[in-house]
């Protein structure tokens, strides 16, 4: 289970290397999508690892590699404990938004323009075959409070981004 804690740590800076290493071989379409999908797995694996820390009460989980000097004893480990689980949860929550962002201004270039209408013909069916599931008339409608955060949360987005207030 601690070795979760690489996966968060270690997935963005090996995608990147990884990126780097093989992008002249694939289009921007491919590496946007292998970029945006690896900080999503990042995201949902910090959020898997917090929720078992909050399980557990928040007792630290240590993943200890080696010691590195031994006196006075430093060890090199990784230590997930409430605050660090909060950062993380920020960090890699942020980073998915860093790259959608970052690439949604495509949206209406005359080369990438087709990517994101295909991006929402995909968010429009998932949406609307979670509804027709879950026999809900819209998303989230059982949780009216989260629903409000959200909102309230993508209205300061796009008043940041129209450079307007909320």
């Amino acid at each position: 289970m601690e070795l979760l804690l690489l996966v968060v740590v270690f997935l963005p800076l090996l995608t990147a290397i990884g990126i780097k290493i093989i992008a002249k071989y694939l289009n921007e379409l491919l590496l946007n999508f292998i970029t945006i999908n690896s900080a999503l797995l990042s995201f949902a694996t910090a959020s898997g690892m917090f929720v078992l820390l909050f399980l557990n009460k928040y007792e630290p989980i240590h993943l200890k590699f080696f010691t590195w000097i031994t006196n006075p004893e430093i060890l090199f480990e990784f230590t997930l404990d409430g605050l660090s689980g909060v950062m993380m949860l920020l960090v890699t929550g942020l980073s998915v938004v860093i790259q959608v962002f970052s690439t949604s201004y495509m949206s209406k270039d005359d080369e990438f323009g087709e990517f994101w209408k295909i991006i929402h013909d995909e968010y429009t069916l998932t949406k609307k075959m979670l509804l027709e599931i879950s026999d809900f008339k819209e998303l989230m409608e059982n949780e009216p409070a989260n629903k409000l955060s959200i909102e309230t949360r993508e209205n300061s987005s796009i008043a940041v981004i129209n450079n307007t207030t909320p």
